[in-house]
């Protein structure tokens, strides 16, 4: 179905010309976006290997963060390994229920309230979410109770944890005239326009 041109109000018209153009550029800059992080993870990939190769090296895959400088120092690259694990409700949902036994059951004295302020922290939500570091940090703390409802929720717990996938970040800094780093922002949301 076809509109009339002169139903369309002129400011519609210049929303139509002007949002047409920025998708224009938008799709245009993805894309040189793309390439360009294609390419810089090719670049630190072999940049790695030649510095291992060099010193002999024998660290093998997934070894975690690195950082690359050029020969003066006023460059670097710095790959950020981040871990994204997934929690399995039903098996939290377990590990809640033998803590709140545990609560109900006994009564924690002074010494040991670590344990309520502990628990309450890790279960704590987030938009709805729990925060999977958080129930982690009771699994360091797991020998320091002899509590059956501890031991059985911190194996619920274990059995909760799966690692979903890890994913590299890759940043390029500057030196500048102060001789401190500067990031290049290349996330959206970080880019400061002037003026």
């Amino acid at each position: 179905m076809r509109i009339p041109v002169k139903r369309i109000t002129p400011s519609e018209r210049k929303r139509e010309r002007s949002l047409a153009d920025q998708a224009k550029k938008a799709i245009a800059l993805n894309a040189n976006l793309v390439a360009f992080k294609s390419a810089l993870e090719k670049t630190a990939e072999e940049l790695y290997q030649d510095f291992l190769i060099e010193n002999d090296g024998k660290i093998g895959k997934n070894v975690g963060n690195v950082t690359l400088y050029n020969f003066d120092k006023s460059i670097k690259l710095v790959v950020k390994i981040g871990e994204r694990i997934s929690l399995d409700e039903n098996f939290i949902n377990l590990a809640k229920a033998e803590l709140d036994e545990m609560f109900a059951q006994y009564t924690i004295d002074s010494q040991d309230t670590f344990i309520t302020d502990l628990v309450q922290a890790a279960f704590e939500t987030s938009g709805g979410k729990l925060d999977y570091k958080k129930i982690l940090t009771l699994r360091k703390h797991a020998s320091r109770s002899k509590n059956k409802h501890w031991e059985k929720a911190m194996v619920h717990i274990d059995k909760s944890i799966s690692k979903m996938y890890t994913k590299a970040y890759h940043q390029i800094w500057v030196r500048d005239g102060k001789g401190e780093y500067q990031a290049v922002q290349l996330n959206f949301v970080d880019i400061e326009v002037e003026g």
